[in-house]
């Protein structure tokens, strides 16, 4: 069975989305015969119809969740850039760690760390930028004029970061700085800076540096002590005021126990909580339209999280299915109804669909065809027709222990980033880009 409480964090990310004007609709699908049904609630209640579900005077309701501690920091769900990509306007970088095996000198695993290059007018056009050096490539932030980005190599107790600056016209990379550092290092723009981790294990502390581009001076500006030394999980959180923080876990910075170190504009820092930072998830936790009403009514169709979509004057949704035996399966019937309660019908009979997304009036789903073991399963993203038909997948991979698959809206465009996860990792990486608009698919695997 999919392990829904470890979907949920990489899958939360999908948030509000704005236009990008570079894409344009899709291509009309034929349309399939509907039909009516019989929808049977928990207590056994038939719910179906073909007249309005609902006889009830709809008023819009604010959702406040309460909050348990001072909230300090608001998590940037608009930020431009994480460690595995980056956006500007015109283009959309990510890295990618291609693995072959190889069939010379007997047979083991060959990796080449590649950054892709995508003109948001056509995905389909990425290429490669030609870095030197060797290493993992890491992102670490975006000027006006420069992508920021390191190589890195050796062990994971002992790190060494080359950083290049690489020119936003020319994509001509310069070599800025080469040392041995705690974790990614992080480009910070109010001061011009390359912000560095260093540690000792002697003494449980980590300092943080900065070096200042313009001037070349370097200064310390932060310790801290820790018992959390794991430079894989390391990373940086950009706020919505322009702070950040810096991440020092062993499980991505997911737990509370990890470090949690903010930092202002003018690099003054702090030790904080996680929960006193806060992330602006977008969920529907009360309906909006008379449909919505009737489904959250059900209850059985938010059991395994957002399952409820609405597009134009239709909402779709979930319902588990209901056995004969009068006992539930795991798979779910697709429905959709009109948003004032009426033309209720039956789209897909016992689907592996398991969660719903609207992305720019177009209809992710995530199915889950083949489960392996309990902790371990096998994911696909695809985009559903009105009828929900399966247009295109666009997206696959293994969600289970250690790793998860999902997908991310990437805010202010339209596309969708596929998603790989670890959770020894603060950041996931980009496994392919799709516009919801022209249907347009870019994917490292097949570039």
């Amino acid at each position: 069975m999919l392990n829904i409480k470890k979907i949920l964090l990489p899958m939360a990310a999908v948030l509000l989305f704005l236009l990008f004007s570079g894409c344009s609709s899709n291509a009309e699908m034929p349309q399939e015969e509907l039909q009516e049904v019989t929808i049977i609630n928990e207590t056994g209640e038939d719910v179906s119809s073909t007249e309005p579900v609902l006889d009830i005077e709809y008023k819009d309701k604010n959702y406040e969740p309460e909050d348990h501690v001072e909230i300090k920091v608001v998590r940037d769900q608009l930020a431009r850039f994480t460690s595995t990509w980056a956006k500007t306007e015109e283009y959309f970088f990510f890295r990618h760690n291609l693995v072959t095996w190889r069939q010379h000198d007997g047979p083991g695993r060959e990796v080449e760390h590649l950054l892709y290059r995508l003109p948001f007018d056509d995905i389909t056009q990425g290429s490669r930028v030609t870095l030197p050096g060797e290493g993992e490539i890491e992102i670490l932030g975006l000027s006006n004029t420069y992508l920021f980005i390191s190589r890195r190599t050796g062990t994971w107790e002992l790190r060494t970061y080359s950083i290049y600056q690489i020119d936003l016209l020319t994509f001509q990379p310069t070599l800025i700085d080469t040392g041995d550092y705690y974790g990614v290092p992080f480009f910070h723009v109010p001061s011009n800076s390359i912000l560095f981790a260093h540690e000792s294990f002697e003494e449980n502390m980590i300092w943080l540096e900065h070096l200042q581009l313009d001037t070349k001076e370097r200064n310390i500006f932060f310790e801290f002590e820790t018992n959390n030394f794991w430079s894989n999980a390391t990373g940086w959180w950009q706020m919505e005021n322009g702070d950040i923080a810096f991440i020092n876990s062993s499980w991505g910075g997911v737990e509370a126990l990890s470090d949690f170190i903010l930092i202002n504009h003018e690099l003054q820092a702090e030790r904080i909580k996680l929960d006193e930072i806060k992330w602006l998830f977008l969920r529907e936790s009360e309906p909006h339209n008379p449909a919505e009403e009737f489904i959250y009514r059900l209850e059985i169709s938010l059991r395994y999280g957002r399952q409820v979509v609405t597009i134009d004057n239709w909402v779709y949704y979930l319902v588990l299915q209901y056995n004969d035996e009068q006992s539930w399966n795991l798979n779910n019937n697709l429905y959709r109804i009109k948003t004032d309660g009426t033309q209720n019908m039956l789209l897909k009979e016992d689907t592996y669909i398991r969660w719903l997304m609207n992305i720019n009036n177009t209809i992710i789903a995530f199915i889950e065809p083949e489960v392996l073991q309990e902790d371990e399963s096998w994911v696909e993203v695809v985009v559903l027709s009105e009828d929900g038909n399966i247009l295109k997948t666009i997206g696959a991979g293994w969600h289970g222990h250690n790793s998860g698959f999902g997908a991310e809206r990437l805010l202010d465009t339209d596309m969708i980033m596929i998603m790989d996860y670890s959770f020894f990792l603060v950041d996931g990486s980009v496994q392919g880009l799709f516009c919801t608009k022209t249907g347009a698919f870019f994917s490292s695997a097949t570039p």
